[in-house]
């Protein structure tokens, strides 16, 4: 970048250290005011950062969607636009428009959870070399690299532990179908399995242990694209050898025992 012109009238009789240390200050100073002005306009309409998204099956069989969840919203605070751009193993940069699906207004800072999806070929996804968010917010863009999660289960599991009582609890999973598998089933009366792990790993509970269940085919829930169910099963907060588990922090595997594959999840838990 060519500097920025500066004219000096220097006195002849002043010392020739003294001159170019002047013409030294004097020429920072011109850069600072001057020309360091486009660099800061450029830094506040790019920024660097980056946001984790999802990928799951899309709404038909040949497509996938990217699903950008911001919670606290503090990299898409304020953007009323935003698009994908995938760019792909030939080089060639593809864009697709990302919808805004949230609580309150898209993009503003009041929204508790906002939700940016975008639907893509699977194909392109595969083989993406690099994925980036641009965003625009008050005609400035923000542009964000993405780091990537796949995530094609056909179901999506989301876990939950409520306290029934002072000695009870439950344990609930919500399934949602993604896409259908044909052929999948539970191979027994066995529907939600639940292993609870203390802070060293260890295995404290499971509920399968020393039950003997039914074998008998049920069908896996829910059966429809988009449907929801709701899988449950209480505990007492008792450990496998009958006594209670002490107060602290726990990790819980809920898993759907469905063939010819499971699907399992996990969830962190703390009890009084």
């Amino acid at each position: 970048m060519p500097l920025c012109p500066t004219y000096l009238i220097l006195p002849v009789a002043l010392p020739r250290a003294r001159v170019l240390r002047t013409l030294v200050l004097l020429t920072l100073a011109s850069l600072t005011w001057g020309c360091g002005t486009a660099s800061q306009d450029l830094t506040s309409r790019v920024l660097s950062d980056t946001i984790s998204v999802r990928i799951v099956p899309g709404p038909t069989p040949a497509a996938l969607r990217v699903v950008t969840e911001q919670t606290s919203v503090p990299l898409l605070s304020g953007s009323t636009e935003a698009e994908l751009r995938i760019r792909a193993a030939d080089s060639t940069v593809m864009r697709y428009p990302l919808a805004f699906a949230s609580m309150g207004a898209p993009g503003r800072t009041e929204t508790l959870t906002t939700m940016i999806t975008a639907d893509i070929p699977a194909e392109l996804a595969a083989n993406a070399l690099e994925m980036s968010i641009r965003a625009t917010a008050d005609s400035k863009e923000r542009i964000f690299s993405v780091r990537a999660q796949v995530d094609t289960a056909a179901l999506e599991l989301t876990p939950s532990m409520t306290k029934q009582s002072d000695e009870t609890y439950q344990f609930l999973l919500r399934a949602t179908r993604r896409r259908i598998i044909p052929g999948e089933y539970f191979p027994s009366s066995e529907q939600l399995r639940i292993a609870i792990y203390n802070g060293k790993g260890a295995s404290v509970w499971s509920s399968n242990d020393g039950m003997a269940f039914l074998t008998v085919v049920m069908p896996v829930e829910p059966a429809l694209q988009g449907a929801s169910h709701l899988y449950t099963l209480d505990w007492n907060g008792m450990s496998s050898q009958g006594a209670r588990l002490p107060s602290g922090r726990y990790r819980v595997q809920l898993t759907l025992p469905v063939r010819p594959a499971p699907y399992s999840c996990f969830l962190d838990v703390v009890l009084p």
